[in-house]
């Protein structure tokens, strides 16, 4: 652990922290993998999860892949050829979320003085940052 009081260690994730995150996911959400096929494959996917979650923490590293989201025009009402009758519904990498979540948990960050926790959330923001295609 460093000895810097300025300093952040963050222990790997393990397996029952991806069980734990995978389980909150909610059901029905928009996602890329429908989240029930995620929730029964749990006890399957978690233990690689962790590793290459805990690789890509290690090389400080947040994939491209996993910040690309798909926008989807939703029609809301009125004549469907008008363009402004439709919303955009983005669908992000579940994975890139969950991955997001392991990097800090918001009680750590929550926890910090004002001026840590905003740097460190602008940091998170920047590298996970979704770019829309």
């Amino acid at each position: 652990m460093p000895a810097n009081i300025n300093s952040i260690f963050l222990e790997d994730c393990t397996e029952l922290e991806i069980n734990e995150i995978i389980s909150d996911f909610q059901n029905g959400k928009a996602s890329d993998i429908p989240v029930k096929v995620i929730k029964k494959s749990s006890h399957i996917i978690a233990k690689p999860l962790s590793k290459i979650f805990n690789d890509l923490m290690s090389l400080g590293s947040f994939p491209e892949e996993l910040k690309v989201g798909k926008i989807t025009p939703v029609y809301k009402k009125g004549s469907p050829d008008s363009i402004e009758n439709y919303r955009p519904i983005s669908t992000l990498p579940i994975f890139g979320k969950s991955l997001k979540n392991l990097s800090i948990p918001d009680f750590i960050i929550s926890s910090l003085p004002k001026t840590y926790s905003t740097k460190i959330n602008m940091v998170l923001e920047s590298l996970t940052q979704p770019v829309m295609h």
